[in-house]
């Protein structure tokens, strides 16, 4: 008897599906309990039967990315800008495919050359010459340090879907009036241990995430900012995130109105508990709890970040 390892099974029953149903589908069905764990939805739908008897039920999971997405009402991406190539950081690329059916267009991603490397190895199925019905669509901008400008197209790339094809490609010419504004973004070298990794600047925000050091030369690029991220995990030394203190110094040297925490782990304390260790932050919690909006937060604060949470 010929055997399969659980993830060859996985991938016989998705192509099996996949061929079955070429098209998108709605499932008419009623949702029988709905429960959350670590940001991920568990859902039991059913069907009844004119008795009001279950005749069919299956369970369902919306994964952690995805809620957050439908939670904020992401309906678009511009572009995606990936700071380096851990499984944490590009691991959910592949859920675009969702914005590639209902924008038509495919994913525009920025990220040096040996992120791309590891893409093309991870996401083999995306870069196939003969894609498989339903990969996700990607361009690739490979970039440096240098900074450069998301340009507006002049020439849509739109993406059609054919059922039993996958998507087909159809070029239009964009009219200038219709064409976006371009967004210019500074790239800020870290150190992520030993990989080089980038934070970006966009405007007057900074997001650096994954580091333990960044060189003297790139705090000139985090002058003059609204609001800066930064990441860290725990208390005491890590050996490729910020420390918590660490984190802390960072973002006073480079001195945004506002400084937000973010890739925080179980190691530190709970969100308001944590919020009160930070600079000027036990008042900013106090005052974002009451409705305040986080850019009129006073300047100088420091708090934790949180899902949902949206700057301007």
């Amino acid at each position: 008897m010929k055997s399969y390892s659980l993830s060859e099974l996985c991938s016989l029953i998705s192509d099996a599906l996949g061929m079955s149903f070429p098209e998108t589908y709605w499932v008419r069905c009623e949702i029988a309990s709905l429960s959350e764990k670590s940001g991920h939805l568990y859902i039991d739908l059913v069907e009844k039967g004119q008795r009001g008897l279950f005749v069919a039920r299956q369970r369902a999971t919306c994964w952690n990315g995805r809620q957050q997405m439908l939670r904020a009402g992401v309906g678009h991406l511009d572009a995606i800008l990936l700071t380096h190539n851990h499984k944490d950081h590009a691991g959910g690329l592949d859920d675009v495919r969702a914005f590639n059916y209902l924008e038509g267009l495919p994913a525009e991603i920025y990220c040096e050359p040996y992120v791309e490397e590891s893409l093309r190895k991870e996401y083999s199925y995306a870069f196939a010459e003969k894609k498989y019905p339903g990969a996700p669509e990607w361009h690739i901008h490979n970039i440096s340090q240098e900074p450069f400008d998301i340009v507006p197209a002049e020439t849509s790339d739109k993406i059609v879907w054919l059922s039993g094809q996958g998507y087909q490609h159809v070029y239009e010419e964009i009219p200038v009036e219709k064409r976006k504004k371009p967004v210019h973004i500074i790239p800020i070298r870290g150190m992520h241990y030993k990989l080089p990794v980038l934070g970006y600047r966009f405007g007057n925000i900074a997001y650096c995430t994954d580091m333990n050091f960044i060189p003297e030369e790139e705090f000139g690029k985090l002058q003059g900012l609204d609001h800066f991220i930064i990441n860290t995990v725990k208390k005491g030394k890590h050996i490729s995130h910020f420390a918590l203190d660490e984190a802390v110094e960072v973002a006073r040297r480079v001195g945004a109105r506002h400084s937000w925490l973010t890739h925080i782990s179980h190691q530190l304390p709970r969100w308001s508990d944590l919020a009160a260790e930070l600079p000027g932050g036990a008042e900013a919690a106090r005052l974002l709890e009451s409705g305040i909006a986080p850019e009129d937060l006073p300047e100088g604060s420091m708090l934790p970040a949180y899902d949902g949470l949206v700057i301007r």
